[in-house]
């Protein structure tokens, strides 16, 4: 009896100790979002100072997709500073009325190309329990435009909010009446559990070689605590002038966190 009794107290004991234990693991700040969050996870890799790759044996699918893509934009980046100034020519043309002797068509309102004013909503399923809405607007005339991209991430289970905000500047180069290349600079500020911020640059690659159709890329790289945050978005566009509506795919990674998913949206130009 009395040995039936100290064990009950020994696993009584034990069972308290675990519980406070848990408890004070849960209290800890910032555990839980590390822990469990994508969100928090993503944002744990920002703040790392340096965030190195773990070299590993094998060569994986990711490691060759990061080669080819940044081979594949040494190429784009060659291809834009030789045509950078005849698009930046291009670009004023479309604008300009009074220049009547232009080969280059004159742009139209609405056109996707060049506008004066858009606004894209989207709406993105990251994972099961992680969506984002996203917020972009552009004001430019002709080769220049400022450009500002909210996103908002939520995580369901566990709670959990990360918010990305883009601002920068553009230089759009038009390639004919079909094609257009931007170059971007500016900042990304990431508001999670605490905010960061740090230098941004974009690449996007706008085809519309119809008026009901058209293809964009939005890539673009920021640097935040020496890491890199990599994004891609490609998007098809389907509509007419003024309104399109927007189906893509969206991937953002720094470290070994990836925010993916395919999204829906709509997208107004003037």
């Amino acid at each position: 009896m009395v040995k039936t009794r100290c064990w009950t107290i020994v696993c009584l004991c034990r069972v308290v100790a675990g519980f406070t234990a848990l408890v004070v693991l849960m209290l800890q700040p910032g555990n839980g979002l590390a822990q469990g969050s994508v969100l928090g996870r993503f944002e744990q890799e920002v703040q790392k100072k340096d965030n190195e790759q773990v070299e590993e044996d094998v060569y994986s699918s990711d490691e060759y997709f990061d080669t080819e893509y940044d081979s594949g934009l040494d190429d784009l980046w060659l291809a834009l500073f030789i045509g950078g100034g005849y698009g930046v020519i291009n670009s004023v043309e479309r604008v300009s009325t009074s220049l009547e002797d232009s080969d280059i068509a004159l742009r139209r309102d609405g056109e996707p190309l060049l506008p004066y004013a858009a606004f894209d909503f989207t709406y993105q399923v990251v994972e099961q329990d992680v969506h984002a809405n996203g917020y972009r607007f552009e004001l430019g005339y002709g080769p220049v435009a400022l450009q500002y991209r909210h996103t908002a991430y939520r995580e369901d289970e566990p709670s959990d909010e990360l918010d990305f905000r883009q601002v920068n500047a553009l230089l759009r180069m038009s390639f004919g009446d079909v094609l257009e290349c931007d170059l971007g600079f500016g900042v990304l500020t990431m508001d999670g559990e605490d905010s960061y911020s740090g230098f941004l640059w974009s690449f996007p690659i706008l085809f519309h070689p119809i008026d009901y159709l058209g293809f964009e890329l939005r890539p673009s790289w920021a640097i935040i605590n020496d890491n890199t945050i990599n994004e891609f978005d490609a998007s098809l566009l389907v509509g007419q002038r003024y309104v399109f509506v927007r189906v893509g795919y969206r991937w953002v990674k720094t470290g070994d966190v990836t925010l993916e998913g395919g999204y829906l949206g709509l997208s107004l130009r003037y």
